[in-house]
């Protein structure tokens, strides 16, 4: 298995991006002309994903211990309220209006824009457009992940992922391009710059090779190739028991240090290995974490290990999961867009002034946040506070699904059990930015050998073209001649803590403080040195970037070294409790941060709403 796993790549939860509010009697409405401009897939100089506008209002209460007061009347009333437009949400929505056509629908979200985590960038060169992704990214593993519940969901919106086999070119880059993998040293940690094209792959002799290029000391190089070509057994002596019960317990870093030895270089090269994807640092990996997922040093140690068939990582839109968001948004709101396919949704042209009109059965009102949800007599009570007013406007409904960040239904829900409470707070989100670099064409990346670039110790520890999908009126890039987009993965988990949890809390604390020029600053000083490496000036190439940052990005996911299934278990079915008439939705409440994991608990909620 190569160094840099792309199986799942820490995928996909429910989270979101927002917007202004569309024509409503209680709040302020856009002119027509505002409205006919607002187009946030094209916002891309300034934050996008949790933009500092998106938080304000939950921070108050979250952070702060602002009291809030439900008013007294409601302005509008629904059959049913939904709080949180990311998958889960969205979904939601189509499967109670599947069922009930006629109820009428809001559906509630802090910010920019619809599809939580699955939201769109737009770049234009030379008059094409061009897409990227800005969090949630692939349908991960359909043939074998999936419930019946949401491969449904998948039919109902006319997805038919086997089609990627043809829209996904699986031998672009590889066999057309000659472009490997690679790895990216950057001068602070390793003395200087420097790009080798190729990784190590655990279990290959070949991998030798490629390690003799790393600019590391002799010890480190060759520590590292013996932990990739020749893992000794480091657990000699110990029984079948013990090795099983070490393999659960112990950290792969701590393994890695303490009982392999590695020395500092090499531990520095594999800190980050599985960061970009589980969104965490080796620190929080167990043993048996790393035998599953392929990491090296640990295939001698002879443990009971099941191999699990994987699927090819090709179930990619050009903007990622954000066209799945767009056909559900196209499903409420049939008049958003034209099309009725997967292939015409991705150019598909969305007016988003039709989000909230007063005629529609769905209503989707962004930049609006959630700040109370309370049971009454006549079903729930929401109140939320639009972006920019620091009132308070009142919805009621029969029913309430809240599909958002679950910390925060512990904070908005007085009548919320304290256990359920304690439950909810414990999915900490992973902190992290997805960042997109449009560039003339990939020169750079064709001299230096590489597609993609795993940097270990660098601010962006994944560097890669974007997946090369073409779909309906949508060509990706052909040659290395043509404008393409580079995709750039921070992940901001800080490396220690006791829990993981207090490792997102630190990272978050950090990124929270960041700027979009300070992003952008750490995204050209990486991009700099790679294409000073391949004699390149990156400022020649560069036409446009966007930075999402997402501050509480993808959800909790089970790490055995903290959560034994057992465990996990009782804390999900605690957080998936009802509250009276809030159904509890969203990708959080299952520890599940996949297309699939909102799917299934939008179904599970909708089926208590209509109960």
């Amino acid at each position: 298995m190569p160094l840099h796993l792309t199986r799942r790549r820490f995928i996909k939860s429910t989270a979101a991006v927002g917007t202004l509010a569309f024509a409503s009697p209680v709040y302020r409405a856009l002119a027509a002309e505002e409205a006919a401009a607002y187009y946030p897939p094209a916002l891309i100089r300034a934050l996008m994903g949790d933009n500092d506008g998106s938080q304000a209002a939950a921070h108050g209460v979250a952070l702060r211990g602002k009291s809030v007061t439900l008013p007294a009347s409601a302005s509008e009333q629904y059959d049913l309220i939904i709080i949180g437009a990311g998958l889960s949400g969205l979904s939601a929505a189509y499967l109670y209006q599947k069922s009930r056509p006629k109820a009428k629908i809001l559906i509630l979200d802090a910010h920019q824009d619809f599809g939580g985590h699955a939201i769109r960038n737009e770049f234009r060169a030379n008059g094409k457009l061009i897409l990227g992704y800005g969090g949630s990214e692939s349908i991960d593993s359909p043939k074998t992940g999936y419930s019946r519940q949401a491969k449904q969901i998948l039919r109902d919106l006319g997805i038919d992922y086997t089609q990627f086999n043809r829209y996904f070119d699986q031998t672009l880059y590889e066999q057309k391009w000659g472009l490997k993998e690679g790895v990216f040293f950057d001068e602070a940690s390793f003395g200087k710059n420097a790009v080798v094209a190729g990784q190590p792959e655990t279990g290959n002799a070949q991998s030798a090779a490629v390690i003799a290029q790393f600019p590391l000391s002799d010890d480190d190089r060759a520590a590292l190739t013996q932990l990739y070509t020749r893992p000794a057994d480091y657990w000699q002596g110990k029984s079948r028991r013990a090795r099983a019960e070490l393999a659960h317990s112990t950290s792969y870093y701590d393994f890695l240090k303490n009982t392999a030895k590695l020395p500092q270089g090499a531990l520095d090269y594999l800190t980050q290995i599985s960061s970009e994807y589980w969104g965490i640092s080796i620190h929080a990996i167990s043993v048996y974490a790393a035998l599953e997922d392929g990491y090296p040093g640990v295939q001698n140690l002879k443990l009971a290990h099941t191999a699990h068939a994987e699927e090819p990582y090709i179930y990619h839109f050009p903007d990622g999961n954000a066209s799945i968001a767009r056909l559900l948004v196209r499903k409420l709101i049939p008049s958003i867009a034209a099309g009725h396919s997967m292939e015409d949704i991705v150019t598909a042209q969305f007016d988003y002034s039709k989000l909230d009109l007063p005629a529609n059965n769905v209503r989707i009102r962004l930049n609006s946040t959630a700040l109370i949800v309370q049971n009454t007599a006549q079903g729930v009570a929401v109140a939320y506070q639009a972006q920019g007013s620091q009132e308070l406007q009142r919805a009621d409904a029969a029913k309430c699904i809240f599909a958002g960040h679950s910390a925060l239904a512990a904070r908005i829900m007085p009548d919320m059990p304290a256990a359920q409470k304690t439950a909810e707070q414990s999915n900490s989100r992973t902190p992290m930015v997805y960042a997109n670099a449009l560039v003339k064409n990939a020169h750079a990346f064709k001299k230096l050998g590489v597609h993609r670039l795993y940097a270990p110790t660098a601010f962006f520890c994944d560097v890669k073209l974007d997946d090369p999908v073409s779909i309906g009126d949508y060509q990706c890039a052909q040659t290395p001649d043509e404008p393409i987009v580079i995709h750039m993965a921070h992940i901001a988990t800080a490396l220690e803590g006791k829990t993981p949890q207090e490792m997102y809390k630190k990272g978050r604390g950090k990124l929270a403080g960041m700027t979009f020029d300070d992003i952008k600053a750490e995204m050209l000083k990486q991009l700099r040195a790679i294409y000073a490496l391949a004699g390149e000036n990156l400022d020649d190439n560069l036409l446009d970037v966007s930075i999402n940052r997402w501050s509480h990005g993808y959800s909790y996911e089970r790490l055995d070294l903290f959560n034994t299934e057992r465990n996990a278990a009782d804390t999900t079915a605690q957080m998936q409790k009802r509250v009276g008439n809030i159904l509890m939705a969203g990708s959080d409440v299952a520890w599940k941060p996949y297309v699939q994991g909102a799917f299934d608990q939008a179904h599970r909620a909708v089926k208590e709403a209509l109960a």
